[in-house]
């Protein structure tokens, strides 16, 4: 019976979408990765924030505005992905039978975020918690948070109201095996594993065949 392949879902922060260079950069740290099926996806950027402004002016509207920032996502993502010429999967229809080792792929999150009753439709929920979400709804190894800086100390603890990750984001990530955030603004880009599993090589080296 072959090993199960292993899973990394990452999240490329829409702070990082006024980079010239963004494709290589996620090129160059992409190829340094241990072998995993990664599947990407990409936060909403300042087109998000615009929304949130008007979101304070019209706050009955705040559902509505919260799937406007998702259509922005997928909206980044396909043009991410027309540039790196990898695939995109709809996060309803992934077939974990089908994937294959170091495989990469785009996600397009819309629809499977309609379907999610469990996240709150509200600024709560950024694409941090829609990337956590999905990567334990996938059963990820890894889940990685590409961003323009690393955390502080205090803001690695879920009780603190830092805006590094959104509110509901430690509600995410229990059983997610391993955690990342990675400065991807640096060269090289910098790294921080958080939580006890922090970046179990053994899982994806096992799996890989390595």
């Amino acid at each position: 019976m072959p090993s199960p392949i292993a899973k990394r879902v990452v999240k490329i922060g829409g702070s990082l979408l006024n980079l010239p260079d963004l494709t290589e950069r996620l090129l160059r740290w992409q190829k340094h990765q241990i072998n995993a099926c990664n599947f990407f996806l990409v936060g909403g950027g300042w087109i998000v924030d615009g929304l949130r402004i008007w979101c304070q002016s019209h706050p009955t509207a705040e559902e509505i505005l919260h799937f406007r920032a998702i259509e922005c996502m997928d909206i980044n993502t396909s043009v991410l992905s027309q540039q790196l010429g990898w695939p995109i999967a709809n996060a309803t229809k992934i077939s974990i039978e089908s994937l294959e080792t170091n495989c990469n792929s785009f996600v397009s999150v819309l629809d499977w975020a309609r379907n999610n009753r469990e996240l709150p439709r509200t600024w709560q929920v950024t694409s941090d918690s829609i990337a956590a979400a999905l990567a334990k709804g996938l059963g990820a190894n890894e889940l990685v948070l590409l961003k323009s800086r690393l955390p502080e100390k205090h803001e690695l603890e879920a009780s603190n109201d830092s805006e590094y990750v959104d509110e509901y984001f430690w509600n995410c990530i229990e059983n997610i095996p391993a955690l990342r955030f990675v400065d991807l603004s640096q060269e090289p880009a910098m790294e921080q594993a958080v939580g006890s599993s922090a970046f179990p090589r053994a899982i994806f080296q096992s799996e890989s065949g390595k």
